[in-house]
């Protein structure tokens, strides 16, 4: 114990070191003096660096940019040769009056039997009447069929224009990120890049339209030569000024300036922790160790002070006062608490199931059909069940509420039931009923989707202080009373006694079948009370995925918290600490940014974990 009280007086005179260096830290650096000069060199330093670390971000994109417009100049030869042979395939076309297009052939072919029409006319009379709006008529259907073909002509022009251009956009592009690596390294350098985009030209005859290939194709041919090197050469100057930049690198001593200067409130949380925890090693370590070891809920409450100290750190101190810093942390640390009241309420009746040896899969689908039967008691619409007899309002909630918590409770009477008279082993029983409930919600809902009543998310949803607490007070009221069932009440004994020894318990003369049926039935109670609170938070609820995953939650939370899958070991207050902790474990992955799919593998881990040190323990 020596060395550990030398350890922590260690800690005691750096967290003292820290708070001192902190605070004169956070006054010198709007001054004057040295500290406030150094401060500002390492921020240069370190706006330099930053600017060298986006230039290597955008290099590795300029890469990527620059392959796509050497192959895009490539493609441009051949795309000028399409072209050029469109447009001999469209002179030979509307020499045979078959361009394809069945528009201009018509109007061509139209065309000649009037043209046929109107000389037969001229020489048979060519005093007729007839004969000036005929030709007029003529005139008319020869523009049209002029603006036709000239279309066909400007078609061709368009793609070969297009061709061009998307190769010319390609390498903008590139310039745009030969300025993007540049303009953020220190002195901006320039890299010499002269490109002019090229006018599209006119295309208002037949002939014009040629001219307009030949141009374009002229165009094509320099850029798919000449360009390609250029765009290579740009890249090459860019990655080269990087290069020269790259150099340039901040120092520990600017750093640890920069983190003084800008996260007092940080190196303050930091000297209160070392300082907690130099006072524990140096006049603590003993009762510390003792209490370690000898009791579950104590070593679990150090778990959940370690995670929330993680979960600060992961927060970040960038607030600009302690009071806006301690707000923050306050709103995401009760958001976390809002998120999980329902685990944590169904996590209750899960520790009582697992103190007696059992074990139930069937909460989550639990919820999802108490939340069904309620939401069709109190629906708004054509399908509500109260609103056919004119219920509605608070009468129609409360008579609702009580419906729901029968459903939970009966479904848990089933599940008894099948566990104590069938003889069914648990765990086969609530993976069946979890399937039937799920199944039966869904084939319910299938048709419609029910209105829950805006009125009802009062529950829940209740402004006090500037925030909603309502379902964290449901958890924790709930909490209260399952503590003092379990620790002052006779059922609370048999609880433990069924999960300890079961045989014994039977010779002893107490029921345990009839013990069973109780926690099963409280499990389904609270779960439907779980329910209630999220349909009021939520304001509605998709039954195919509402509680989905909740088991693994409360049966992770309830053995984390120190509740022996074995039975006959566990506490409430353990069950609490645990959801706080798998709540914060989820809020600190999300904020660590790990990928939301890992989370459930973090939360098996934390079990087998768990289990794993119980059977230590235990041996």
């Amino acid at each position: 114990m020596k060395k550990w009280k030398i350890a922590g007086i260690a800690l005691i005179v750096i967290a003292i070191a820290v708070f001192a260096v902190g605070v004169i830290a956070d006054h010198a650096k709007d001054g004057d003096g040295s500290f406030a000069g150094r401060l500002a060199a390492a921020r240069q330093s370190a706006a330099t660096v930053d600017g060298i670390n986006k230039a290597g971000k955008s290099l590795s994109s300029l890469d990527k940019k620059v392959s796509t417009a050497k192959n895009k100049l490539t493609g441009l030869d051949g795309a000028m040769e399409d072209a050029q042979e469109a447009l001999s395939e469209l002179d030979l076309a509307l020499d045979s009056d078959d361009t394809g297009n069945q528009d201009v052939d018509t109007l061509m072919k139209s065309l000649d039997r009037l043209g046929i029409g109107v000389d037969a006319l001229r020489e048979e009379n060519p005093q007729s009447d007839a004969l000036g709006p005929l030709e007029d008529g003529v005139s008319q259907v020869q523009g049209m069929a002029d603006d036709k073909v000239l279309s066909l002509y400007q078609a061709v022009v368009k793609t070969a224009q297009s061709a061009l251009e998307d190769a010319e956009g390609a390498v903008s592009t590139v310039i745009d990120g030969v300025g993007k690596v540049t303009e953020t390294l220190p002195g901006k350098p320039a890299v010499e890049m002269e490109f002019a985009a090229f006018e599209a030209p006119a295309t208002d005859s037949i002939e014009a339209c040629r001219e307009a290939v030949d141009l374009i194709g002229e165009r094509a041919s320099t850029l798919s030569q000449e360009m390609p090197d250029r765009i290579s050469d740009w890249a090459g100057q860019a990655r080269a000024t990087w290069q020269a930049a790259s150099g340039t690198k901040l120092t520990l001593m600017e750093r640890i300036e920069i983190q003084l200067a800008d996260n007092f409130i940080g190196v303050l949380f930091t000297a209160i922790l070392l300082f907690a925890l130099g006072v524990v090693m140096a006049f603590f370590a003993e009762p510390f160790a003792r209490r370690w070891r000898a009791n579950p809920v104590f070593s679990v409450g150090m778990a959940l002070i370690v995670m929330l100290v993680l979960q600060t750190y992961a927060l970040g101190f960038g607030q600009g006062s302690i009071g806006a810093w301690g707000k923050f942390w306050f709103d995401n640390t009760f958001n976390v608490l809002r998120a999980n009241s329902s685990v944590g309420i169904i996590a209750l009746g899960m520790t009582l199931v697992i103190i007696t040896g059992g074990i139930d899969l069937a909460v989550g689908s639990t919820l999802a059909g108490v939340g069904t039967v309620l939401m069709t008691m109190i629906d708004t619409g054509d399908h509500g069940v109260f609103v056919r007899f004119g219920l509605t309002g608070p009468a129609a909630f409360l008579l609702g509420i009580i419906v729901a918590l029968i459903t939970g409770v009966a479904i848990g009477a089933v599940i008894g039931l099948l566990v104590t008279k069938g003889r069914v082993p648990p765990f086969i029983v609530t993976l069946g009923v979890m399937n039937v409930v799920r199944s039966v919600s869904q084939y319910f809902t299938k048709s419609y989707t029910p209105t829950v009543p805006k009125s009802f998310e009062a529950i829940s949803n209740t402004m006090i202080g500037g925030q909603r607490p309502m379902t964290i007070i449901y958890w924790l009221v709930l909490a209260v009373l399952f503590f003092l069932l379990m620790k002052h009440t006779a059922f609370g004994r048999y609880v433990y006694a069924v999960g300890s020894n079961e045989r014994t318990t039977r010779l002893s003369g107490i029921n345990v079948n009839k013990v069973k049926m109780k926690v099963y039935m409280i499990s389904g109670l609270v779960v439907a009370i779980a329910a209630v609170a999220q349909l009021s938070r939520l304001g509605g609820m998709d039954v195919a995925s509402a509680g989905s995953g909740y088991e693994l939650d409360a049966i992770a939370a309830v053995v984390v918290g120190g509740t022996a899958m074995s039975g006959g070991r566990g506490s409430i207050l353990g069950t609490v600490l645990g959801v706080l902790i798998i709540g914060i474990m989820n809020n600190l992955l999300i904020l660590l940014g790990v990928d939301a799919f890992l989370t459930d593998a973090f939360k098996g881990a934390i079990v087998v974990a768990a289990v794993l040190m119980q059977r230590k323990e235990k041996e």
